[in-house]
């Protein structure tokens, strides 16, 4: 499931009206997606929120106020990753393990403050794009497989 899948069924979601396991997917989706998350929660505490206030009345101008601004919360795009980056905060904007970053410190910039790993983010964009130049230049098409660990030798699968 991608962004715009979500974006569109969420409020199915908080209904309960979506099939098991669609509604499976949208949750994982929602619950994992650096994106989406944010949003996602505040909608969730918002529909606790309602529950909670059972059947309080609540003057329709107050509603609709409370709803309008936990709409735009949720909308809001996220933060941009900070400059300077920790490991796991680089691991978290890849969407990989910390360890595999450590692997791959060999080859992307960084610099040690304090005896700690800090890469900058406009660095760490820069090796990407060139790791996304690679194939093109050794003239690999379609998807590139990389084995790592062991004997392993990099390899290429027919596109």
């Amino acid at each position: 499931m991608n962004c715009s899948d979500f974006a569109a069924l969420r409020h199915d979601l908080l209904d309960d009206t979506l099939a098991d396991a669609v509604a499976r997917e949208a949750r994982e989706h929602g619950d994992s997606c650096p994106s989406c998350k944010d949003g996602w929660r505040v909608l969730q505490r918002a529909r606790e929120a309602l529950r909670e206030a059972g059947e309080q009345a609540l003057p329709l101008a107050v509603g609709l106020r409370v709803m309008g601004r936990l709409l735009a919360a949720a909308c809001q795009e996220p933060a941009a990753p900070p400059e300077i980056m920790t490991l796991s905060a680089v691991a978290e904007y890849l969407h990989v393990g910390e360890a595999t970053v450590r692997e791959a410190l060999e080859e992307i910039p960084h610099f040690a403050v304090g005896g700690e790993v800090r890469i900058r983010r406009s660095s760490l964009e820069r090796w990407m794009e060139r790791q996304e130049e690679r194939p093109a230049a050794l003239g690999i098409t379609g998807p590139v497989l990389t084995l790592v660990g062991g004997d392993a030798v990099p390899g290429a699968l027919a596109g």
